[in-house]
């Protein structure tokens, strides 16, 4: 006897804070197939969205209208450049595959 195919998911919009929808957008100054990608924020913020199931991003993803990621090669100018002097901060994997479609890269600024 086989299984039937797992049923997929529909796709949900992301929504930020202010219902803007978040994009999910990653710089590509190292590899555009890097499996993990990285978030940088506080650890109160990300608390937060443990216990909400969803990350919607930092006031700073809101304003610019989608979520800022790193890959492992530039998370330590990101933190030097962004968070320099910021205590109580976390660095947050995320399976970047897991994310599809959503995840653009872009040019590192």
């Amino acid at each position: 006897m086989t299984r039937p195919p797992p049923r997929r998911k529909k796709k949900r919009k992301r929504r930020g804070k202010q219902g803007l929808e978040i994009g999910l957008r990653l710089a590509y100054g190292d590899a555009m197939t890097e499996r993990f990608i990285y978030k940088i924020c506080a650890r109160a913020e990300w608390k937060a969205a443990v216990e909400a199931g969803v990350y919607q991003g930092s006031e700073v993803d809101a304003k610019d209208g989608f979520i800022h990621f790193s890959t492992a090669g530039q998370s330590v100018e990101t933190a030097s450049k962004h968070f320099s002097g910021v205590e109580g901060l976390v660095l947050v994997r995320i399976d970047g595959e897991r994310l599809g479609e959503a995840l653009k890269w872009e040019v590192s600024r």
